[in-house]
């Protein structure tokens, strides 16, 4: 597996499987075997088979982070500024039908990873002397970005040391590096498709 005497930057699991990111490789177990990550027979390739997969873009991208997302496993690199998707074929992901796909480039913090909830992934984007946080959302047609914070382009100081948010209070909450005592807070609302607070 590629990710052999490599730094392990970022686990989860998808599809069944456990995913291991180091430098620009995925490396996802045999399913339902979660620390299996090497072949059980080199004549023929089954569905249940591990994947070893490495970005096809034109862009070098070291994978930092990864999120279940829209059926998808999506790939972000804070050093290469990218976003990519880890994709099979009908919800399936098996050896014979499992791609990376470049889906945009957005610069992100290498400091905290994305969170998703369901309906878009909110990452955290640092600037000269502040931090922005933006909204992805992507289908298969479209990937859309909006920086939520564009209205305060630097109310939050620095880069930000801590970011969590919650599903069910659809609330985010930033902690900045500069000033550990405040906590910026973003609430929002859907009713049905359509945010109706912000």
């Amino acid at each position: 597996p590629s990710f052999v005497n490599h730094q392990i930057r970022n686990v989860v699991f998808h599809k069944d499987r456990l995913c291991l990111l180091a430098d620009g490789n995925v490396a996802a177990s045999e399913a339902q075997e979660y620390f299996n990550h090497w072949i059980t027979t080199a004549t023929t390739t089954v569905d249940s088979d591990p994947l070893d997969l490495a970005g096809t873009g034109n862009r070098v991208a070291f994978l930092d982070w990864a999120l279940p997302y829209n059926q998808q496993l999506t790939l972000f690199s804070a050093r290469g500024g990218i976003v990519q998707e880890l994709r099979g074929v009908d919800g399936v992901l098996t050896p014979k039908n499992a791609t990376i796909v470049d889906r945009a480039a957005y610069a992100n913090s290498p400091l905290v990873g994305p969170l998703a909830d369901g309906r878009s992934i909110f990452f955290v984007q640092v600037r000269d002397t502040a931090s922005g946080v933006y909204e992805y959302q992507s289908t298969v047609l479209e990937v859309r970005s909006d920086e939520i914070t564009a209205h305060l382009p630097s109310y939050i100081p620095g880069r930000i040391r801590l970011f969590k948010g919650s599903d069910n209070e659809q609330t985010l909450v930033l902690i900045p590096e500069v000033d550990q005592s405040a906590m910026y807070v973003y609430r929002f609302h859907y009713a049905g498709n359509d945010k109706v607070m912000s």
